[in-house]
């Protein structure tokens, strides 16, 4: 257990006080790469609907917002971290007690 804290306090020291630049690639690298794979995606997507026609190119313009919609309203519904954060308003309104006015 104590070197799980040493790592972790190691860690937190690098993230605060370590050189911005190296902390910024370390902790993004992966969106860094999710993104240039997506990116990668849509322009061969469009490459190849592009052979098809305008109306081709225009279709996934038109459609992914409603699949972006759908894909975030079902993540949201799944995952417990936005569940509890969207409920801790409520859960903190039950604690505090209901102060009655003064008559």
């Amino acid at each position: 257990m104590q070197e799980t804290d040493t790592r972790v306090d190691r860690l937190k020291d690098d993230i605060l006080n370590g050189p911005i630049i190296k902390t910024l690639l370390v902790l993004g690298w992966p969106v860094i790469v999710s993104n240039a794979l997506q990116m990668l995606y849509n322009l061969v997507d469009t490459y190849w609907l592009g052979k098809i026609g305008k109306e081709a190119v225009a279709a996934p313009t038109v459609g992914f917002p409603v699949v972006f919609l759908l894909i975030s309203l079902a993540l949201a519904s799944r995952l417990p971290a936005s569940r509890s954060s969207l409920s801790i308003p409520v859960r903190e309104a039950r604690k505090t007690p209901i102060r009655q006015p003064d008559r």
